[in-house]
């Protein structure tokens, strides 16, 4: 078995040597061309989409001015902080979005307000870019409808586009100035959840830069300990399927992910899950911990069981409307329209369970 994989790996690189040349080649005429993405006034310009962007996937392009994200060593990836971010998508026809991304000193989505005299708890608030904002400038974002809201709760939007549980783990683990970021001395963290942090977790998502997403391994009594990244710990199976999904056309995946999902890998999201719940609760004695199956996502039943099972508490909400209507339209992140009735549920459900 391992001589097969080997040899397909060996197949695979062959192959993919001459894409990953002309990956280089693209990157240096994108800061060759910045410059030419800012003159551009009339973004209707037929000539728009010819400026390389960051990616491109389905016919959508897209382009960050700085970079959205940026490397770093513990947590793979982190938001440039104190930046403001351009963010254009398009297709050949049409602008789906061209906004700003603000973000602070934290790498955190700016907050346009200051904390009222009511608002004496702190909403850590952990996901992916569906928490962070896509799409939408700060004044649209799931924390400032959090923070426009007469609640006790003032929210931090610590969203991380592309990541999933373990990133919201390191943080907790390892951020030594946590305590004074959070600015309240207690408060709760809300977890919000998409189908695809599963795979993300496991390292079967074929993004180059997963690979240094933080990993986890168990150790006595029943924690987790940190163990480099994902990468690092990818077993030959997994490296193996890594390049075939990277190779193989979409007509023949047909959108499923390679690797496959285990029972083994849910047992081990599961045990991420319940490390983050044990951290936030226990370790650093903050307050309540909430994993909150996202609207315009899947709920998977596999994982409502093991959350039932370790005792961990968990809502399924709904927002009413269509995925279209709640939805940037050809992007599928969230709208504003979506964030504000959003905060609304998470806010009562949190203060119910304060009564």
């Amino acid at each position: 078995m391992t001589i097969l994989l080997s040899f397909i790996e060996l197949i695979a690189f062959i192959i993919c040597v001459p894409v990953f040349a002309g990956e280089v080649k693209s990157i240096k005429s994108y800061k060759e061309k910045i410059a030419l993405f800012n003159t551009f006034t009339d973004l209707n310009n037929t000539d728009f989409y010819k400026v390389p962007y960051s990616y491109e996937f389905h016919g959508v392009f897209k382009l960050e001015f700085p970079q959205e994200k940026i490397f770093h060593e513990l947590y793979g990836m982190i938001h440039n902080p104190n930046s403001e971010i351009r963010a254009v998508s398009r297709t050949k026809d049409r602008i789906i979005f061209d906004t700003i991304y603000s973000t602070d000193q934290f790498s955190r989505r700016l907050n346009l307000t200051a904390p009222k005299k009511n608002q004496k708890k702190f909403l850590m608030l952990a996901g992916c870019s569906f928490t962070f904002g896509i799409g939408i400038p700060d004044n649209e974002t799931l924390n400032h409808f959090i923070n426009t809201q007469d609640s006790d709760y003032f929210s931090y939007n610590y969203g991380l586009a592309g990541a999933s549980i373990g990133y919201t783990l390191a943080l907790l683990k390892f951020d030594r100035s946590l305590e004074s970021q959070l600015k309240f001395p207690k408060g709760d963290l809300v977890y919000f959840y998409i189908d695809s942090h599963l795979p993300r977790s496991v390292g079967s998502w074929p993004n180059v830069w997963m690979k240094d997403t933080p990993y986890f391994k168990p150790a006595y009594n029943n924690r987790m300990i940190y163990a480099g990244s994902v990468g690092q710990n990818y077993s030959a199976y997994r490296k193996g399927a890594l390049v075939l999904a990277d190779i193989l056309p979409d007509s023949v995946k047909k959108n499923r992910i390679i690797p496959r999902i285990s029972s083994a890998d849910y047992e081990y999201y599961c045990s991420l899950v319940k490390e983050v719940e044990t951290v936030w609760t226990k370790d650093l004695n903050k307050g309540k911990f909430l994993f909150v199956f996202h609207p315009l996502s899947v709920v998977d039943d596999n994982i409502v069981t093991c959350l039932k099972n370790q005792n961990i508490d968990y809502i399924i909400p709904t927002v009413p409307g269509t995925h279209a209507e709640l939805s940037i339209p050809l992007d599928y992140h969230p709208n504003a329209k979506f964030n504000k009735q959003f905060s609304e549920k998470i806010l009562n459900h949190l203060t119910q369970k304060s009564n």
